[in-house]
């Protein structure tokens, strides 16, 4: 497709509706709520069946989205140097069957999507506050030790790059 195409298609579609239906607050019910024993404040993730998130107490949970059960918990960012709030970045998928988060301890941390079991750790030098980028067979993030890091599905390093103004806050 060519960007000819594109501008073809784009020109073609229909002009959009001026008025919208827009729901405000009072139209929606909270179905469900998880106490996480801090703030999140990194964006849920989900697969259509289970949300996934954690909190700043180290903890990163499954929940039904449907019944808003707990699923599994698992405890993570415990290296000794991390401060008590460590999970600040947004998880992401990984292959068929992992969750894959970054922690203020240095550790990207990949668990079972099913059973939270931690499979393996990646350490890095510096706190990983953002979410990682799957491209392919490779989980890229960066880290506040001035490097970009690249992993693959088991957790085996496969390259880092310095950056030149030190610790990297976005992937």
């Amino acid at each position: 497709a060519s960007l000819a195409n594109l501008a073809d298609f784009v020109s073609s579609m229909p002009p959009l509706r001026k008025k919208a239906k827009v729901e405000t607050a009072s139209t929606f019910e909270i179905k469900w709520t998880v106490k996480l024993g801090a703030c999140v404040d990194a964006p849920a993730l989900c697969d259509g069946r289970t949300v996934f998130v954690g909190s700043h107490a180290k903890q990163f949970v499954a929940i039904d989205a449907t019944s808003g059960r707990l699923e599994w918990e698992t405890r993570i960012g415990d290296r000794g140097f991390a401060t008590k709030e460590s999970l600040e970045a947004a998880a992401v998928f990984a292959g068929n069957n992992l969750v894959v988060v970054g922690c203020y301890d240095g550790g990207l941390y990949a668990m079972d999507k099913v059973t939270g079991a931690i499979e393996w750790c990646y350490l890095a030098e510096g706190e990983i506050k953002n979410a990682a980028l799957v491209l392919n067979d490779s989980i890229v993030f960066g880290c506040h030790d001035g490097r970009v890091h690249c992993v693959d599905f088991n957790g085996g390093g496969k390259w880092t790059t310095e950056s030149p103004d030190k610790a990297v806050f976005g992937t």
